[in-house]
């Protein structure tokens, strides 16, 4: 069995992930429970959420609800920066066995360097797997959004997703131009001057969004003032 967080990790780092963070939701609850205290059930696996995205364009900033239970309980989340990916949240359970009828909400929106577009909501059956692993929402261009369950990263041959490779190796094989690509890179985004993450955020400090950054921003090295989002 490949191990998912480990190599993932290895590949998520041409994301934003070392500049941006994480944004993960850790109050979640298994689908189809609604109690912490219920037994585990042995028919059932445990399956943490992920996420990847293949757009070399575009941010997206998501949550995922567990849309069998009638409160819609959150079950995981992220930002996802521009051929990146979110690292683990918790988490669903699933049938050993797939069946039809197991549906997530996913609620998202996308953004680009210069403004935040609209926002979407979308129910999705769980897709078929063969074998338990981790629940991956996957982001492409022109907001086309595709799950997979899999206990094998993007770039495994036996990765089940639309595209085999993992998003930057993907773009740089598929980009015309690859500075496209390569203005993802690890070196690239950690070269960014902190006050980048709130240059859009001016004036709206009640934005929660605009409160991560502004976070995001003070752990990059910045002051009061190259952080202001007021």
């Amino acid at each position: 069995m490949h191990p998912v967080a480990p190599s993932l990790t290895r590949y998520l780092c041409y994301g934003w992930l070392i500049a941006l963070g994480i944004i993960a939701l850790s109050a979640c609850k298994p689908i189809g429970s609604t109690s912490s205290e219920k037994k585990e059930d042995p028919n059932t696996f445990t399956a943490s959420t992920y996420s990847l995205n293949y757009s070399s364009k575009y941010f997206f900033d998501y949550t995922v609800y567990d849309a069998t239970v009638p409160a819609l309980p959150a079950i995981g989340g992220a930002s996802v920066t521009p051929l990146g990916g979110g690292d683990q949240g918790c988490c669903i359970a699933l049938p050993k066995v797939w069946r039809p009828g197991l549906k997530v909400l996913v609620k998202w929106s996308n953004s680009d360097r210069d403004k935040t577009f609209d926002e979407y909501s979308r129910e999705f059956e769980i897709p078929h797997y063969t074998e338990p692993g981790n629940l991956f929402v996957t982001f492409y261009d022109a907001n086309d959004v595709e799950l997979v369950v899999s206990r094998y990263e993007a770039g495994h041959p036996q990765w089940p997703g639309r595209i085999k490779a993992d998003p930057m190796s993907n773009c740089l094989a598929t980009e015309a131009k690859k500075k496209q690509c390569e203005q993802w890179s690890a070196r690239n985004m950690t070269a960014q001057r902190p006050s980048f993450y709130v240059e859009n955020c001016r004036g709206q400090p009640q934005d929660e969004q605009c409160q991560r950054l502004r976070g995001y921003c003070l752990e990059a090295g910045g002051d009061a003032e190259d952080c202001s989002i007021d």
